[in-house]
């Protein structure tokens, strides 16, 4: 009670076992305490220690400080320790009288050392301390600790090379050493470790060829060896990981063709080599992996045509071939992955048009073909995407109008269809949208910009530049708060620049025909904002200053107006001279 830890339960007579987060065993003891996520301060009182039956104490998620106290130390039945997400600073020495931990669980703390004591505890199983600065190789007491079946490092800022010492942790299950600073090659002794399900390495600075030992880890459900610098092909050891579920080997320096052998993981799901050199073809054993969901080929050299048996894949839900050298036309078969929410094929060397098979895929969020040699119009199929949310079309040599059934994609969030040839005006349909990035730029688009695109408020950006606009700002603009970047550019628009009574992040309106005063919220851009429009005015370098204010030059015209009168009273001549000479800047006439 002294604690404060219950302080919110006010009777205090009732027995503590029944207090919240309490549990006592048959004779009355304590044996458990759970206080998990309840906002605790402080550190962690060493009266803990007299709680000498205590078996399980999970005091994750709370604000604690400090050390953990010595008396721990007394608690020598305790199997679990959770401290985890909090501040505690370090382990005490102590902790080595604890001889039946087997879990532990530190992570997210703010410990620099781990204390030598660690590796006597010869039952624990689980050592869990993901994300504390231990700043250090990896902590070699953890070699004596034979059981251990989950070790997690990750984000640990450890450097060095990961020893052959790994070898003798052969009851290992899991092993997480990612987010590091770890160099070197993969040892090949983790052929020892049979028993892992997973291994996770990713993140590190490892180098050298994924060793070909890799194949004898037979039980592995998830290998994780991306954002590294591995070199050379994918081992065809790899085939023989009959379980594996997830491969990911993205951002590294891996080259070659893809072994045609991976066809053998018949239960792999996801399956990532982004950012790697990987050349050739797709093989054509890829159609056997009928479980996957998740392939990513993004950013390699492969080349050919995309295969249409991508198609018999039937659970694929997202489909990258991105930034390769692929040709040729976007298969029927692709229309065929029902599943299919991602489908990106951006920046390669596709040609055609855009298969109407695409057109009818009720799952797809994601459409993204930018920078192809793609022709024809966008199909009015387009609108059966009802799930829709991004659909990026640009750098193509797309033609013909936007398609008005754009306007019933309830979903999209953002249309790109900037440097293609699409002319016509923008379809007011659009303007119904609740979209945050509108990029028509780029184009042949004419007619004015509907005064009706007004996103309902969600636009943050939107690049309309280097068209044929005619016509004026929409005043309705003004009415965008979440604006961010607004793109008029190279246009033909006029009339005046609309008031915006909020902060624009990005603005361009240049090499327009805008005309009058640049309003005085807008003062702070570059004179690059307004630049090539001859007929503004405003306190911004380059620009001349506007007419004085209306008070002054209504004050002009009483001047001018008396002085006609007094000069050429009686004169018909007088009406023509007022009505010449009422103006600021013209002078009154002699006779």
């Amino acid at each position: 009670m002294e604690t404060g830890w219950w302080s919110n339960y006010s009777n205090i007579s009732v027995h503590h076992c029944t207090w919240p987060g309490v549990r006592c065993s048959s004779a009355g003891s304590v044996i458990e305490i759970d206080l998990s996520g309840h906002g605790l301060n402080g550190s962690i009182t060493p009266q803990i220690g007299a709680l000498s039956k205590l078996k399980c104490l999970n005091l994750s998620s709370n604000n604690l400080r400090g050390e953990l106290p010595s008396s721990l130390g007394n608690l020598a039945q305790m199997a679990v320790l959770d401290v985890s997400y909090n501040e505690i600073l370090s382990i005490p020495l102590e902790i080595e009288k604890m001889e039946n931990l087997v879990s532990l669980n530190l992570t997210r703390n703010l410990i620099v050392h781990l204390p030598s004591a660690i590796g006597l505890l010869t039952n624990l199983t689980h050592l869990i301390m993901n994300s504390n600065p231990l700043r250090s190789i990896i902590p070699p007491q953890i070699w004596n600790l034979k059981k251990l079946m989950t070790l997690h490092l990750g984000n640990c800022q450890l450097y060095g090379s990961i020893p052959p010492n790994i070898g003798k942790l052969k009851s290992l299950v899991n092993l997480n050493l990612s987010n590091n600073m770890l160099v070197g090659p993969i040892p090949s002794s983790v052929n020892n470790l049979t028993n892992l399900a997973s291994l996770d390495l990713y993140g590190n600075q490892l180098n050298g060829f994924i060793p070909q030992e890799i194949g004898r880890l037979t039980n592995l459900v998830t290998l994780d060896l991306s954002s590294n610098m591995l070199l050379g092909p994918i081992p065809s050891s790899l085939s023989q990981l009959k379980n594996l579920s997830s491969l990911y080997l993205s951002s590294n320096k891996i080259s070659g063709p893809l072994p045609p052998t991976l066809g053998k993981l018949s239960r792999l799901e996801s399956f990532s080599l982004y950012t790697n050199k990987i050349n050739g073809s797709i093989p054509l054993e890829i159609r056997n992996l009928k479980r996957l969901t998740y392939l990513d080929l993004g950013a390699n050299n492969l080349s050919g045509e995309i295969p249409s048996f991508l198609g018999l894949l039937p659970s694929l839900s997202s489909l990258y071939l991105d930034s390769n050298l692929f040709e040729g036309f976007i298969p029927l078969d692709i229309g065929k992955l029902k599943n299919l929410t991602v489908l990106y094929l951006s920046y390669n060397k596709l040609t055609g048009s855009i298969p109407s098979s695409l057109l009818h895929l009720p799952n797809l969020m994601d459409l993204t073909i930018a920078s192809n040699h793609l022709e024809g119009p966008i199909p009015h199929e387009i609108e059966s995407l009802n799930a829709l949310k991004y659909l990026n079309l640009s750098d193509n040599k797309l033609s013909g109008p936007i398609p008005s059934q754009i306007g019933n994609l309830s979903n999209l969030r953002s249309l790109i269809l900037a440097n293609n040839n699409l002319s016509g005006r923008i379809p007011l349909q659009i303007s119904g949208l609740s979209l945050y990035e509108l990029d028509l730029s780029h184009n042949i688009i004419s007619g004015d910009i509907p005064s009706q695109l007004n996103f309902q408020n969600y636009s943050q950006n939107i690049f309309l530049s280097h068209n044929l606009l005619l016509g004026v700002i929409p005043s309705q603009f003004g009415n965008l708060t979440d604006l961010s970047s607004l793109d008029l550019s190279w246009n033909n628009l006029t009339g005046t620049i609309p008031e915006f009574p909020f902060y624009v992040g990005n603005l361009n309106l240049s090499f327009n025909s805008l005309r009058g005063q640049i309003p005085d919220g807008l003062l702070h851009f570059a004179p690059e904002t307004f630049i090539g429009n001859k007929d503004l005015c405003g306190s911004i370098q380059g620009f001349r200053p506007c007419p004085s204010s209306p008070n002054v030059n209504r004050e002009r015209k009483q001047t001018s107006e008396a002085q006609s009168v007094n000069c050429y009273s009686g004169s018909k001549f007088v009406i023509f001279c007022l009505d010449f000479c009422v103006g600021d800047i013209h002078p009154i006439p002699t006779i």
